[in-house]
């Protein structure tokens, strides 16, 4: 009977899910997307939708789920204690109630962390260093090293790195930047993408120029970053061409786009991946 690993990525705003037969190649069997519905809404309702999402993508034999979520993971890694956009979801233990719900293995981490995975082991840039930079809902991010016998994944954690995203968040991050429009990025101009994108330019220009920020590679993740690669990547190159700090520094946006977290999620379920 063929085995089926589902990878799920929990954002702020949607919700992202693959399928894999074979931990080892990112062979997709299945994907689906689906928005979080507006309004007011409890666990109970976003766990319902959850579970029929992993029964869609995986079906009947799912042998291992890995889920991506925002927020501060729980030190047990069982779900969230707190998230700035699914508050409801504090303090459930989602991981125990899939294990139960589908009988199998459950991992949960970031959703940054999960990012960085999805690249990691199953992109292009699999086998490299590269510090990971998430621009969707929020702001978020990861150093990723590898080597011939394990990947490993620094997750974004002490206080001066938090305060730091927080700050880019509230400048730039979809949510932020969706309120002081007054609408959504999806029907932002030319010149309100000039706007967004110079304040983002200076914000990665000083976050590269951090003494303890040495990577040579910065992948991009997040929806954001994949619905504005071009945008994006075109403020990195003026970067490169302004500061012999950033000059030799390589910029590139996730391989597998906005699926690259939930990738990253069932690579939680590899022996040679492990986080600190």
């Amino acid at each position: 009977m063929t085995k089926t690993f589902v990878g799920i990525d929990i954002g702020g705003t949607n919700v992202r899910a693959v399928a894999f037969e074979d931990l080892n190649n990112a062979n997709f069997i299945n994907q689906l997307s689906r928005t979080h519905q507006t309004g007011e809404r409890s666990y109970e309702e976003d766990y319902s939708a959850l579970v029929k999402t992993i029964r869609e993508v995986g079906g009947r034999n799912i042998t291992g789920i890995g889920l991506g979520l925002p927020g501060v993971i729980s030190p047990g890694k069982t779900g969230i204690v707190s998230a700035t956009y699914l508050p409801h979801w504090e303090g459930k233990l989602v991981a125990e109630h899939l294990s139960k719900e589908f009988g199998c293995v459950v991992r949960v981490d970031h959703d940054q962390v999960c990012s960085a995975f999805g690249e990691a082991v199953y992109g292009g840039t699999a086998g490299k260093d590269f510090a990971l930079v998430g621009w969707g809902t929020g702001f978020g991010g990861a150093f990723i090293e590898s080597n011939s016998e394990k990947t490993v994944v620094r997750a974004i954690q002490n206080a001066r790195e938090y305060e730091y995203f927080d700050i880019w968040d509230q400048d730039c991050g979809g949510f932020a930047i969706a309120q002081e429009f007054g609408k959504p990025a999806s029907d932002f101009d030319d010149s309100d993408w000039d706007n967004v994108m110079d304040r983002f330019k200076q914000h990665l220009g000083r976050y590269l120029s951090r003494p303890e920020i040495h990577a040579k590679t910065v992948v991009f993740s997040g929806g954001v970053a994949v619905k504005q690669a071009a945008r994006l990547l075109a403020v990195c190159d003026e970067l490169k061409a302004q500061s012999p700090i950033i000059a030799d520094i390589g910029f590139k946006v996730v391989t597998h786009g906005e699926n690259s977290g939930a990738c990253g999620a069932i690579a939680l379920l590899r022996s040679d991946c492990s986080v600190r």
